[in-house]
């Protein structure tokens, strides 16, 4: 069982309750369930995990896609794309992490975060000409340890 994570949820419940009335949508209980689940996760998740768990729960991917959809656009999760597979989007709390840096592997799809604040300061103290910078998204694609590795020939 998962427990959810009181800050990140109480911070989120009232970005959504807000973007909810301010755009004069439905506060519903599969969003809060969802809302619920994606807690659990800390540090990131991708739809398709929240989707496997809510299924005994009989709450579509639809509403589950839909729902990640709308938090974004309420400023309650970063959508993070996988620049290999566009479709595999990685979800995780804007109050949890502001800057991301991620290391890819193209060949297997492998993902991590590097926790690297030298170098988020160096990026962000980067003077940019008629811009002002609130957030770093940074990827660098290389190949994993497993991927390096030469594949051995079976005889």
């Amino acid at each position: 069982m998962h427990t959810i994570e009181n800050d990140i949820y109480s911070h989120s419940l009232a970005l959504y309750e807000q973007y909810v009335v301010q755009h004069r949508l439905r506060h519903t209980p599969e969003r809060i369930a969802v809302l619920e689940l994606a807690c659990t996760h800390g540090s990131g998740f991708f739809a398709d995990e929240l989707c496997k768990e809510l299924q005994s729960r009989f709450i579509s991917k639809a509403t589950v896609y839909n729902t990640l959809s709308l938090f974004a656009e309420a400023g309650i999760l970063f959508c993070l794309r996988n620049q290999t597979d566009s479709k595999r989007i990685r979800y995780e709390f804007v109050a949890e992490n502001k800057h991301h840096i991620q290391i890819i592997c193209p060949q297997c799809g492998r993902l991590a975060e590097i926790k690297d604040q030298m170098m988020i300061d160096a990026v962000m103290a980067k003077a940019i000409p008629n811009f002002v910078s609130d957030h770093i998204s940074l990827y660098i694609y290389g190949h994993c340890k497993k991927c390096r590795r030469p594949i051995k020939k079976k005889k």
